[in-house]
């Protein structure tokens, strides 16, 4: 079976440098490159999960992250998609060297939730200023 490994931009949110994901036997690889930046710059790391699709049907457009928590310098979000949704959670850190040096790493990760019939209802932030959505 030949698949061709290819990237394709998934809609992004504030401290997500790329979201990309990538046609897999079974499903699709998810690569988040989160950022150091709130405006999107200076890749920092990166976390990749695995979506269970085995027919490759899962459709991105007209989605949008929604804030289901306010962090100070971050959040948690949720994108909905095939069988489930996308969790983002970003914050910022606060770690000091040896040297007594402070520096304020971001710290963030994405995992995908199973929920097949997306029954899962919470109550969303509504930002006043969202820099996500169909970029």
């Amino acid at each position: 079976m030949f698949i061709e490994f290819r990237e394709e931009q998934l809609p992004k949110r504030r401290y997500l440098l790329k979201l990309t994901r990538h046609k897999v036997p079974g499903g699709w690889y998810v690569r988040c490159i989160h950022t150091g930046l709130g405006s999107g710059a200076g890749g920092q790391n990166e976390s990749t999960l695995f979506l269970p699709d085995p027919e490759h049907v899962w459709v991105h457009e007209n989605v949008r992250w929604e804030m289901l928590q306010k962090e100070p310098m971050g959040g948690i979000y949720r994108l909905k998609v095939l069988n489930g949704w996308l969790l983002f959670s970003t914050c910022q850190g606060a770690v000091k060297n040896d040297d007594g040096i402070k520096s304020r790493p971001r710290l963030a990760s994405i995992i995908f939730i199973a929920d097949p019939k997306h029954c899962w209802e919470c109550a969303v932030i509504q930002e006043k200023d969202p820099v996500f959505g169909l970029r």
